[in-house]
This record gives structure tokens, sequence and C-alpha cells, in this order.
């Protein structure tokens, strides 16, 4: 069995028609399905491969398909001890976000996959990354934004969205100046003691393999992985 689901927001921000593909199989079924997913004006394909599905990915890697990143979802404990406070409170931001505030949220994609591909045209990425600290304002990429900032500069922030009873981490940065002093899980142990005043059932968080330093963080923070998956980029141009 085979799907491709359209990426409504995706299209519209690249301008071309960009979907998900759902598939196992072999490269050479795959590949009859991608000139059908071309015939329909598909241009990117997103096709997420669980590490297990060793068929898949011999095809991928026979299609010489773009590996993005291998993605790795964290379940952070609702229950997370808050440290001692520091003299810096987290507060909420409201206002339309500053420059400052959405350089350092730029700052936090230094692995993604819309920063690695060379085919998407230059500044992808920058722009992606600006649209979700704006949306993670406005409720749209996002419901909450929340930062730490000393009387003249935004030392961190991180976002949240809520769906149902989940609530997902989006984005997470911190400012190179002030990284290794402990923001970053001050951060997310307060979205784990907020999350519980929105009597949600979980709060989760994504990141990728490569991204040591955040791996390191939710894995500090009592995380579990639950899930793990390679990240292809199939190009139909």
């Amino acid at each position: 069995m085979s799907a491709i689901t359209h990426k409504t927001w995706d299209s519209n921000f690249f301008g071309f028609k960009t979907g998900d593909l759902d598939f196992s199989g072999d490269a050479e079924t795959l590949s009859q399905l991608l000139a059908e997913a071309s015939a329909d004006g598909y241009q990117l394909l997103y096709w997420k491969i669980p590490p297990s599905d060793f068929r898949s990915q011999e095809a991928a890697q026979q299609l010489n398909f773009f590996k993005g990143d291998t993605k790795v979802i964290y379940s952070l404990p609702l229950d997370l001890q808050l440290q001692a406070p520091s003299e810096l409170q987290i507060n909420s931001w409201t206002a339309t976000p500053n420059n400052e505030l959405i350089q350092l949220g730029i700052s936090s994609g230094r692995y993604s996959r819309f920063k690695l591909d060379e085919k998407l045209p230059q500044g992808t990425y920058e722009k992606m990354y600006t649209e979700w600290v704006l949306q993670s304002v406005n409720g749209h990429m996002g419901d909450e934004l929340f930062y730490i900032a000393s009387e003249n500069h935004i030392i961190g922030l991180i976002t949240l969205k809520y769906d149902n009873q989940i609530a997902e981490i989006g984005l997470v940065a911190v400012d190179e100046n002030y990284q290794q002093k402990g923001y970053g899980k001050q951060l997310v142990q307060f979205t784990a003691w907020h999350s519980q005043n929105k009597n949600v059932s979980a709060l989760l968080v994504a990141t990728q393999l490569e991204n040591l330093a955040a791996n390191k963080l939710y894995a500090a923070c009592g995380g579990e992985i639950i899930l793990v998956e390679h990240i292809y980029h199939i190009w139909l141009i």
C-alpha cells in the first residue's frame, strides 16, 4: 500500500506542490509511483522510513535520494522538578516578535533538513524559521512562545503547540554566549510545568539525531525516545 498526502502549508510556502509519501517497498515499484506523482504535479515529497524497514532504505539509496535527517521524538515527563529559579524569569511573548527573537529562532534550526538540502531555494531555511517564530505567537505553527531575557538581551526561547491532550515543543534555542549554563534545561522544565496546567497527558519534542546537544538535553530531562525515522527528500524535477 502507498499513498501521498498533500502538504498544503509547505506547497503554499515553497510555491510548488509538496507531499508526504507513505510507502514501503522496492526501488522499481517506487519509481512507478513517483512517475505518477510527477504527472500529478508533485515536485517534492518527504519520505519517512523507520530504521527497521531495510528494503525501503535500500530503495532510497539505490535511487540516490537526499537524506535530510534522522528524526528522534522524545516523550518528556510532565512532573519534571524545576531547577532553583534564577534571577531571570521565564515570560510569555505576546507582542510581534522582534528581530533578536527571530534570529534566535533561526539559530535553532542549524541541523534542519531544510537548511541542508541544497536543492531548496537559497534563504528557504531562514524564511521558514522566521515564519515559525511569527506563527508561534499568533497561534498557527505554535500556541505559545516563552523566553528568558536579561535586562537588554534575549537569552533563550521555547515554543509550545497543543493538539488535543498532547503538548509539543517546537523551537528551542539558547544564545551561543549563554549555552552550557542550564537555561535550555530550565526552559524545558518550565514547559513541562506549564503543560500540567493545560491538563495535557503527554509532552513531546522532536530533534535530529545529529543534534547531539539537544539529544543530551532531552535525555537529561528524563526524556524517552518513542520514535526514530529517517527522512528523505524526493525531488521530482
